[in-house]
């Protein structure tokens, strides 16, 4: 098994799927979290918060998007939110 380069202590190279999963795995289901933006709904989705300085990048739906393998890199946020976080942080766009 190798070692991630981006996280160390991590156990393998996670693809963004994985990484996601990951994140479900260690916080839970984003539903059961208020989004972090405190708008008063509900999480829908587990959002990168774009602070991973070794963050990776991957093509998802033909957009390439960066993510992290560190779930600690994740918040609860609801869709409106999410989509307005991303779009604010030019998250389609390297």
């Amino acid at each position: 098994m190798s070692t991630n380069p981006a996280h160390g202590n991590a156990k393998e190279m996670l693809s963004y799927n994985g990484a996601h999963q990951r994140v479900r795995r260690v916080k839970g289901r984003a539903s059961q979290h208020a989004c972090v933006d405190g708008r008063g709904r509900m999480a829908r989705h587990w959002s990168y918060n774009h602070q991973d300085p070794k963050q990776l990048w991957a093509i998802v739906t033909g957009f390439e998007v960066p993510y992290s393998t560190n779930p600690d890199f994740y918040e609860p946020r609801c869709y409106q939110c999410h989509h307005s976080f991303d779009k604010e942080h030019k998250a389609y766009s390297r």
